[in-house]
Order: C-alpha cells, then structure tokens, then sequence
C-alpha cells in the first residue's frame, strides 16, 4: 500500500475478500496480532493471503495516524464487513467479522491479549520490544498457538451454541458470565451503564447440579487445599467426553463444577475463562501423563508474575487446576490431589436434570435467560438460533434502554425481548402465539427458572 492511500480506499478492497471458515472454530471472521513495527505474532484465520492482509491492517493504523493523527477504531464496509483495530502496544490486534454474527470485538481483542500476557506476564512483554522494537515475538509463541485457538472458540460458543445439527433438542446450557460494564458521555459526564448485550460477557459453561452436592464438592476441596497454604485458587471440572463425540462441534463438554478462592482475592471470570481454555487445550496431554505443572500468568490477578498451575485428571469424567505461588510446590499439589480423589469418591457427581421442556410450552423455540452472574441457553431443536434479528433486539434495547422489545418476523415468529433490574430475557416463539399467550408463558418460565437457578450458581460468583 503507497502513503496515499487512504482508509476508505483499503476497506472497499478488503469488502471484497471472502471470509474463509475454519474446521474447528467459528466461520466468518479472522483474528490477526501484530507487533508495533509490523512483524506476525498470531494469526486465527484460514485464508492464503492472511500474511498480507496483516501487512494491510498495520499500514491502516499508520496511515490514519500520520495522516489524520487520529486513531483507528474499526472500519466497517458497505458489504457487512467490519474491520476492528486495537493497539495493545506494544502489539496490535486486528478482528475482522460479519456484523450480524452477535460478536463483541472489545471482548475478543482483550481477551486474545490477556492470553498471550498469560504465557509471557506483561512484564517479559514489554521488556522484549523495548530492548528490541522488531523483535519476532512468533518465536517465544511457538507452540502456543493452539491455546489461543482454544481460547477464541471458548469465547465464541455461547454465538454458535448448539449449532450442530447432532445436537439433542431441549438441551439447556448454563454458564457463568460476568458483564462489562458501559459508560456514556452526557455534557461533561460519564454515566456507568451496567446494561450489557449478550455479547459483551465472557462465558463459562457450568454443570448444572444440586446445590448441596456443589457445597459438600466444595468444602472438600477447600478442606483438601488447607495442607498446601501456597495454593490459592482450586478449579473442579467435568469431562464428558461422550458428549465430545456425540455433539461435534460443541465446546460444552467440559463444564466448571466449582471455585475455590483459598485467597483473598476473588478469581476474575476472565482468568476462569483462560484456565477453562488451558483445560480444554491441555485435553490430549492428559491423557498421556497424570498430571502436569506449568506456569501461567492471570493479568486480573498479577499480570507480571507468574503462578504455576497443577492440572490433572482425578478421574476420566473430572479435571482438577490447583494454582500455587510456589513453583516447588508439585509433590504438595499432587498429596492434595490424591486426598481430594480419596473424598470425593465417596460422593456421587450426579449432575442435576433441569429442562425447560418440563413447563410444556411446544410454541417455544428458544429462550436465553441471563442475570449478573449466570445465564441459561435453551433451544427446542437445531433449527433454532440466536438469530441475527436476536442481536437486533439486544442492541436496540441498550441504546434506547426499552424494558420489553416485541417484534413479529414471518420467518421467526415472535421475538421478546425484556429487560429488568436483575435479568435479562430474550425468547423466540413460533409464529401461532399471540402476545398475551407468549408473555404468560415467559412469566412461568421467570419463575420456573428461578427456582431452578440454584443448580447453577457457582458459590463466590451470585
């Protein structure tokens, strides 16, 4: 690209390009990370011509500097393409996607940064580039680039939840969320917005069971962790590994069961999200060895330190994460280990049946329930999706701050959405229901769902 070129010209050339799918992520979008002087670091795409189109996103950011000394925010095509531009010096980040695929790229970009400060700490980071500004940071990456991947399909599956046609009906996913919160700007002040779209929340899918048997798992393992002062934060999942195989294509079959925050600090969901991510990253070598120890860095916790992570299967259904402050801590970790498989194979993992299906509403078609914390993804069969028109509602709802959004579609029947002080609903029905008769439906299912939510929580996160 010649120094003349403007923004506009490169973008009316990039609207043309054809997003490429990849096998095992999302369709439709590509994530480049760039050092500040140019140089690839990462790269989730499939296309041929992806190192160039890299080259074109760095000169985008330099031109709009030089030449209007502005900054570069995103660019969006006349086509649906929106092109959007984060500088996270010293690396650049770029995210190109469909604007009708419900996708927050803030939660992306960040998140695709905060792992990559997860293997190196922001401190080993910043000093490589400033001993050296064109330093080849693909080098220190290498190997790691499959965690990423992971990483950005974790982020993506509450979007692409249950897309695959081998999805049973009437599956209920519940995750753990945690909102971003919003501001804007009226006169000289800015004004917090806790309201957040579907898509600006970080997802943890969470095994749906008794709250009880979550508490007795839990105060096991904090009981179990109490010989190893040094570990400060215990994760517990399940591994359907049956699921895995039946449901292609879904990221659901690894679920959270519990948190255990033996520190002070609270664990923030998104370092759960990037220890979830190693998990299901770390699947294959754990079914070679017993466990492992490695270190990685949480930025919401410390991002220039590194904790060192004991991960393990205690069994073929359960993967426990001890995280330690003392990198000579692996034999603790692995005693503490053995003691929490001795108790917990006196109780019985059962997880809890809960589904919608249970209240008979056939003129349902899928419901996505959310409040601070949790949020509930239903669907009545594999027809049914968060459709574009979904993202239309939420989107319009937090601009004008509606309460309740109703909109009538020949193809999708009839869409609610609602918005109150401690929830927000959105809920697709078929096109024979009347207003009166969906809104009597959804408040049985308000109220069915919140006597079911405790077989959801995660204890620390209500």
């Amino acid at each position: 690209m010649t120094s003349n070129e403007s923004p506009e010209a490169v973008a009316n050339g990039l609207d043309s390009l054809r997003l490429q799918p990849r096998t095992n992520g999302a369709k439709d979008l590509d994530v480049f990370v760039m050092s500040e002087s140019g140089k690839p670091v990462y790269c989730y795409s499939r296309r041929e011509d992806s190192i160039t189109l890299m080259g074109v996103c760095v000169a985008l950011i330099h031109v709009t500097d030089k030449l209007e000394n502005d900054t570069i925010r995103h660019i969006q095509t006349i086509g649906g393409l929106r092109i959007a531009f984060a500088l996270k010096s010293p690396l650049i980040i770029c995210f190109v996607f469909r604007v009708n695929l419900g996708i927050d790229a803030n939660i992306l970009i960040n998140q695709v940064n905060a792992q990559i400060i997860s293997i190196l700490t922001a401190k080993t980071l910043k000093s490589v580039f400033e001993q050296r500004p064109t330093f080849d940071l693909k080098r220190l990456l290498s190997g790691s680039e499959k965690l990423i991947d992971t990483l950005i399909d974790v982020i993506l599956s509450p979007i692409n939840a249950n897309k695959s046609e081998n999805n049973c009906n009437n599956q209920m996913n519940a995750f753990l969320s945690s909102s971003m919160t919003t501001s804007k700007t009226i006169g000289n002040q800015s004004i917090i917005n806790n309201r957040s779209t579907i898509s600006t929340r970080v997802y943890i899918p969470i095994r749906v069971m008794a709250a009880q048997l979550r508490e007795s798992v839990y105060n096991i393992i904090n009981s179990c962790a109490s010989s190893a002062p040094n570990v400060i934060f215990s994760l517990l999942f399940s591994v359907d590994k049956k699921a895995k195989e039946e449901y292609n294509g879904s990221n659901n079959y690894i679920q959270l069961i519990c948190v255990c925050n033996q520190f002070k600090a609270r664990l923030n969901p998104l370092d759960i999200q990037l220890l979830y991510s190693l998990v299901m990253a770390s699947e294959s070598q754990l079914a070679s060895v017993e466990s492992f120890f490695l270190p990685i860095c949480l930025p919401r916790f410390d991002s220039n330190n590194f904790l060192h992570t004991h991960i393990s299967y205690l069994s073929n259904e359960y993967c426990l994460a001890l995280l330690t402050t003392d990198r000579e801590e692996f034999h603790k970790c692995q005693l503490t280990k053995e003691s929490i498989i001795d108790r917990l194979a006196k109780v019985h993992l059962t997880p809890s049946r809960s589904n919608l299906s249970d209240l008979s509403q056939p003129q349902l078609q899928y419901l996505w329930y959310q409040s601070h914390r949790q949020s509930v993804l239903w669907r009545q069969s594999p027809v049914f999706e968060f459709s574009s028109l979904n993202h239309y509602i939420t989107n319009r709802m937090l601009k004008s701050n509606l309460k309740t959004f109703w909109l009538r579609s020949e193809s999708d029947g009839l869409l609610l959405g609602w918005h109150s002080p401690t929830f927000q609903l959105y809920a697709q029905f078929d096109v024979t229901i009347t207003q009166l008769q969906a809104l009597t439906a959804i408040q049985a299912i308000i109220k069915w769902i919140k006597k079911e939510e405790d077989k959801f929580v995660i204890k620390d996160y209500q």
